[in-house]
């Protein structure tokens, strides 16, 4: 699985994220994180086409929320951010955020 990251880099959110993946016995490419896939343009909204269900989707601005705002798409908040992955793959993410979402 990897993390998508939408810039700017937040060093105190990639140092908790480390974390977590040490707990899980998983690493972190911080640099990964930072970057955006080449040819990727964060100004304009993500075609549904681009979303990958690998991908674990960290939209940075409230204005790019709505670009994940889609029928096969699991969203909500996680330590304060909000994170959005694909429902076409069942993780344990996928299951907290729809658990999360029926509380509400």
């Amino acid at each position: 699985m990897q993390i998508q990251w939408t810039c700017p880099f937040d060093g105190k959110f990639i140092a908790a994220l480390s974390w977590e993946a040490y707990r899980q016995r998983l690493s972190i490419n911080s640099g990964h994180v930072g970057r955006a896939p080449p040819g990727t343009d964060w100004h304009r909204p993500l075609p549904p086409a681009v979303l990958d269900q690998e991908t674990v989707y960290i939209p940075y601005h409230r204005e790019y929320f709505a670009d994940f705002q889609l029928p096969q798409m699991a969203c909500g908040p996680v330590e304060g951010r909000l994170v959005c992955v694909s429902k076409e793959k069942a993780t344990p993410l996928l299951r907290e955020l729809l658990r999360r979402a029926e509380a509400r």
